[in-house]
């Protein structure tokens, strides 16, 4: 989810970072040296670390080295620090209930002794082994723990390198407290807490750590739509990683940047994006940079509906996770491809492959994606109608995220839940999910799940007649829709202008090199001149000339440089606003189709809701009329069959349909031309009935409508989806979808 965030946490984590093969040369020389046991120990211990994120494996035995030496020369403090560096690498190899153990048993040396450096360490390493497991909330009762230890460090007598020191984990501690409530959907507290880290990044600490600061920052607003800023704050990690020469960090916010043009449906330039980061891990032949870069590809080509160029580029990156035998990254690859399937309608192979994935990684950290992998299951019963496999794996879904608190998710798999129950008719259930779906969404100001409850809801109330409830919900519903649809608008409107005023900065970056070529030949040529001058005059005067005319030359040149420049970047300008007065010009004209089109399905609704209203008056008067008949005076009877008479006339009048005919036409003007067009065989009662259940009304709903009972219309139903051939596919999301 947060790529350079989870990579730069880990950095930190481990405080410092070497260049392996280097770092690892020297140090060992450095061992053979050492004077004491405590240096022989440190060494042993920096060495472990310097196996961190290439092979841990490797660095366990040079921490278990140390930790046996500490212990055999009853140094504690040095047997706590060898437990500290043991625990880094065992959660570097996602051996975390083994990191556990020796984190425990550092803190409880490091209590007796007082060390406030040590403690504020292993409860950072507690929070972010919780963090792993995808456990947030406990993650950040940890880190607090870590920032009191630190603060009460920071009140001691210190050297400057250990306040240097002191800042800079609490700055890392904020950050991580801030990825914490980023995955929990928090992002107010998150934006808050990079902030404050930036800020002591910017101060005390390194450009790496400044670059992990604003990458952070970039993906936040990422995901609160805020492209405009996100991209100003990836613009400038990436300026810092040019700047230290980081590939990998350069790589990870190309493949980012890509990221929020593609949300945008900026393809060919996000495509651009994933080649540079793709480029880039070929050529410091990186396979985690290669395998991300394939990955989002894959991502693109299934946004544009191009599956088998998905699959393709699923399937490259799959080959080197596997040949690399970097497990996190081959479950995440299989996890795209098993989705891949589920939208190709393969449920079968993708069934399969999400089960793959939940057996042949157990031993893997699956807390984070084991409720996503569950609701995909679910959604692929569901589709198929095998509700009651889809409920349990929805409620399995669910729980999971209660257990780790990922509060956006736990609202989709409690809305899954919802949807679940009301194809099976459980009511109660359905709208008590919707309830949390609701509370959710509102508390983490989720305006995507709002919506998905309020249809919800309008649903339930539909179904169980409350009809001015219902229309109170689809207005909300459809409101919150045309707000997201503007946001979505808006962002797509600064992605294209900071698009467009980049690629300016970079016309202009070219036109520059080429005057300063330019200059560079003229005066190389004027120097020629010059030259041969000298042989025919006086040196003194031909160097006075030269100046002069070199001088003149050269702020006409520029003059005229600079006109140009100006002239073509006063053009930009012309063009981008002529670009921003037609995409404005499209969203005015959309938003008059929108509203035409909403009004229309408005009056449709309230059209329909009138007739069953109507029909639900006349059958109860017809019903009382049917007792009272049983009176004995035939003046009674003679009456009450007269008003029977008028009320079967009304109910068989067909006045209301012919306008709610007229009004769907307009509303849906291609609908029953394409119905009768595919399938010319249908009768006016089943075209009728296909209007309704493009509305979406359900049997009760259409019984009444209809004027015919329920069983009656269970049985129309069947019928016309045996004439529509639709197998397993949904009657209602086919004609929907029409």
């Amino acid at each position: 989810m947060k790529k350079i965030a989870l990579t730069l946490v880990l950095i930190a984590c481990f405080l410092k970072t070497y260049t392996q093969s280097k770092t690892i040369d020297s140090l060992q020389q450095v061992l053979i040296k050492a004077s004491s046991h405590k240096q022989e120990i440190q060494i042993l211990n920096k060495i472990g670390l310097a196996y961190v994120k290439n092979q841990p494996k490797d660095g366990i035995g040079y921490a278990q080295k140390a930790l046996r030496l500490s212990q055999q020369h009853r140094l504690p403090l040095e047997v706590a620090q060898s437990h500290v560096t043991l625990a880094t690498l065992q959660i570097d190899l996602q051996h975390l209930d083994k990191a556990l153990v020796s984190i425990k048993a550092a803190l409880r040396i490091y209590q007796q002794h007082q060390a406030l450096s040590g403690q504020t360490e292993c409860y950072h390493l507690l929070g972010y082994r919780l963090s792993l497991l995808g456990k947030e909330s406990q993650a950040i009762q940890q880190y607090q723990k870590a920032l009191v230890c630190n603060a009460k460090e920071g009140k001691q007598d210190l050297t400057t390198k250990q306040r240097k020191d002191n800042r800079l984990m609490k700055a890392q501690l904020w950050n991580n407290i801030g990825i914490s409530y980023d995955f929990m959907g928090n992002l107010s507290n998150a934006s808050k807490y990079y902030r404050k880290s930036l800020e002591y990044y910017k101060k005390y600490g390194t450009p790496k750590q400044q670059l992990s600061g604003y990458g952070n920052l970039g993906q936040l607003y990422t995901a609160m739509g805020k492209m405009e800023i996100a991209l100003s704050y990836n613009q400038k990690a990436l300026k810092l990683a040019q700047k230290i020469n980081d590939q990998y960090a350069q790589s990870v916010l190309s493949n980012n940047r890509g990221i929020i043009f593609e949300k945008q449906g900026e393809y060919s330039e996000a495509l651009r994006l994933y080649q540079d980061a793709l480029d880039m891990g070929k050529q410091v032949q990186n396979d985690e940079m290669i395998t991300d870069a394939l990955n989002n590809m894959g991502h693109l080509y299934l946004a544009k509906k191009k599956y088998q160029e998905a699959q393709k580029h699923y399937n490259q990156a799959l080959t080197i996770a596997q040949k690399t035998k970097n497990k996190r990254l081959e479950m995440d690859i299989l996890i795209s491809l098993a989705y891949l399937k589920y939208v190709m309608k393969a449920y079968r192979e993708s069934e399969k492959t999400y089960q793959r994935i939940l057996s042949q990684f157990e031993d893997a950290n699956l807390d984070p994606y084991k409720g996503g992998i569950l609701r995909h299951l679910g959604d692929i019963y569901l589709d198929q109608a095998k509700y009651n496999q889809a409920l349990k794996k929805y409620t399995s879904s669910y729980n999971s995220f209660v257990k780790t608190q990922f509060q956006e998710q736990l609202a989709a798999s409690a809305n899954s839940l919802a949807q679940a129950y009301f194809k099976i008719n459980q009511l109660d259930s359905s709208q008590k999910y919707t309830l949390i779906t609701k509370k959710i969404a509102q508390t983490i100001q989720s305006k995507g799940m709002l919506r998905k409850s309020y249809f919800n809801q309008y649903r339930l109330d539909s179904i169980q007649q409350n009809y001015l409830r219902a229309f109170t919900h689809y207005q909300q519903y459809q409101a919150l829709s045309d707000s997201l649809d503007k946001e979505s608008d808006q962002r797509r409107l600064e992605v294209l202008r900071i698009k467009y005023h980049l690629k300016e900065k970079e016309q202009a970056l070219q036109l520059k090199n080429q005057e300063a070529a330019l200059l560079a030949q003229k005066n190389k040529n004027s120097r020629q001149v010059i030259m041969w001058l000298i042989i025919g005059g006086s040196l003194a005067i031909l160097l006075i000339g030269w100046q002069m005319s070199t001088r003149g030359k050269s702020a006409k040149i520029k003059e005229a440089q600079k006109r140009l420049l100006q002239e073509q970047l006063h053009r930009k300008r012309l063009e981008e606003q002529v670009l921003q007065d037609r995409l404005e010009a499209d969203e005015s004209e959309k938003q008059n189709l929108q509203k035409t089109l909403e009004q229309q399905n408005h009056e449709l609704t309230k059209q329909a809701l009138y007739m069953v209203q109507k029909r639900e008056l006349l059958q109860t008067i017809k019903q009382e009329t049917e007792t009272i008949k049983e009176a004995p005076k035939d003046y009674v009877v003679d009456k009450l069959s007269k008003i029977t008479k008028r009320i079967d006339q009304e109910l068989n009048k067909n006045e209301e349909w012919e306008k709610f005919t007229q009004t769907f036409e307009m509303a849906h003007p291609e609908f029953y031309i394409k119905l009768k067009k595919a399938y010319p065989s249908l009768t006016a009662n089943e075209t009728k009935l296909c209007a309704l259940l493009r509305l979406n009304f359900n049997t009760k709903e259409l019984a009444l409508i209809l004027n015919i009972t329920p069983e009656s219309a269970n049985k129309a139903r069947s019928r016309l989806r045996k004439k529509l051939d639709l197998g397993n596919v949904n009657l209602n999301e086919y004609l929907i979808n029409f």
